[in-house]
């Protein structure tokens, strides 16, 4: 997360795509994956990661991206959405 924050998209990408290795079930980074790469202009590769965040965990991408929540997290939605904008999301 503090790698996208700063802008670091491709760091990003490299350290959500080894934790998504290491917990696949984990849908945190699928999020910060398909973001980093949407920013990197990558949008083929962050539809896919979007689209496997979509099928195994739907109730993950209807909280954090949907709904925003929880609230107390608004630093992490400020340039996430536009990432994924550019990964073919469509809020």
């Amino acid at each position: 997360m503090s790698l996208h924050l700063d802008g670091g998209y491709e760091e990003a990408a490299l350290a959500a795509s080894q934790t998504i290795r290491q917990y696949p079930k984990h849908p945190f980074a699928y999020r910060w994956l398909a973001a980093s790469l949407g920013q990197l202009g990558r949008a083929g590769e962050a539809q896919a990661v979007l689209q496997t965040l979509q099928t195994n965990s739907p109730s993950s991408f209807e909280m954090y991206l949907r709904r925003r929540s929880p609230q107390y997290c608004s630093a992490e939605y400020a340039p996430m959405p536009d990432g994924l904008r550019k990964a073919g999301w469509k809020d």
